[in-house]
């Protein structure tokens, strides 16, 4: 090393970077905490509903199946795969939400799923997110 990397080494080594803003960090660790908690969620809901299916699944579909049961199974598989959709929406427009010029689309999203699936979880939530714009 020369001689003028040592000088500009010794210099820098005197002063030490400050971090962001208090306020800045705490915005910033909050909201990956509401990310990850939002996320966490959506598995839960996920693992609940495949476990629901399952059990569902067993108690109509007994050896003797019916017509009647496998009517019935198809009713509740439409149902599971709207509201698996719904949640999806609501997924990705909580993502767009995050997003520093997602706003606009993620309401578009939220519109959408609350006209779409009002009589689902899905669609009072994407209401309720959308009081906040």
């Amino acid at each position: 090393m020369s001689s003028d990397d040592m000088k500009i080494e010794s210099i820098l080594k005197q002063y030490k970077p400050s971090g962001p803003p208090t306020e800045l960090r705490e915005r910033i660790f909050q909201s990956k905490e509401r990310q990850w908690n939002r996320t966490w969620l959506a598995v839960a809901a996920s693992i609940l509903l495949v476990a629901g299916i399952g059990v569902i699944w067993q108690m109509l579909l007994a050896p003797n199946g019916s017509e009647m049961s496998k009517t019935k199974l198809a009713q509740i598989e439409q149902a599971v795969i709207r509201a698996g959709g719904a949640a999806q929406l609501l997924a990705v427009a909580d993502f767009f939400a995050n997003q520093p010029e997602g706003k606009n689309h993620a309401r578009e999203i939220y519109q959408e799923v609350a006209h779409s699936f009002p009589d689902l979880n899905a669609g009072i939530q994407a209401q309720l997110r959308l009081k906040t714009y």
